[in-house]
């Protein structure tokens, strides 16, 4: 059975990191709201990938929205992230994500996770 956690290590906080991921040399798609923004680690990671979820307070004023916006974000990620190559995964081709939700107030879990799917197919890694 894969592992299907979201734990500290794969949750990307550090300023530096989130610098590197929103500098010039990083890359990004997006679908109907929901924008992917990725680059590769300067450094190793312990899992492989770091993930970082937000969801601006420009478009949703009300802390519970975007706090309903990253939870879902995470949840979407943590059922999708099984169709990653593997080699990501195992800490070899180290990555730093973005996902930045602009769509809809109240989008549903299926539709979230349709979007990262089509994100991650489409991206050029």
């Amino acid at each position: 059975m894969t592992d299907v956690r979201f734990p500290r290590e794969e949750r990307l906080k550090s300023r530096t990191s989130i610098g590197i991921l929103f500098s010039r040399a990083s890359r990004s798609t997006a679908e109907a709201g929901l924008r992917l923004v990725w680059t590769a680690s300067p450094e190793p990671l312990p899992r492989g990938v770091q993930v970082l979820v937000a969801a601006p307070k420009k478009h949703y004023r009300r802390a519970v929205v975007r706090n309903r916006i990253k939870r879902l974000l995470r949840e979407a990620w943590r059922l999708e992230r099984g169709s990653l190559p593997q080699q990501w995964l195992e800490a070899q081709e180290p990555k730093l994500l973005g996902l930045i939700f602009t769509g809809s107030p109240d989008p549903a879990l299926s539709e979230l996770r349709t979007l990262l799917r089509q994100l991650l197919d489409r991206a050029k890694w």
